[in-house]
C-alpha cells in the first residue's frame, strides 16, 4: 500500500487518469487467470458440501470464457 500512496503523491494529477486506465486494462487480463483456478478448487471433494453446484460452475464458466 506504500508504493500505491507514494506515486499517487509523487505522480503529477493529469497523469493519475492513464495510470488508471492502465491498471484496469491490466486487471481484466488477469482476472481469468484467478477465477479459474477458483473455479476448478471450488467444484471438487476437497469441499464437500460446500462445493459449486452445476448452475454456479455453468454460470463460472460462461463468464471466465467471456474474459478469456
Amino acid at each position: 500500500m506504500i508504493p500505491t500512496v507514494a506515486v499517487a503523491l509523487l505522480a503529477q494529477p493529469s497523469t493519475l487518469g492513464s495510470l488508471n486506465a492502465a491498471l484496469n486494462v491490466l486487471q481484466s487480463f488477469q482476472l481469468p487467470f484467478a477465477i479459474v483456478p477458483l473455479l476448478h478448487f471450488t467444484s471438487g471433494r476437497l469441499m464437500g458440501k460446500f462445493r459449486n453446484g452445476r448452475v454456479a460452475m455453468f454460470f463460472g464458466a460462461v463468464l471466465s470464457l467471456s474474459m478469456i
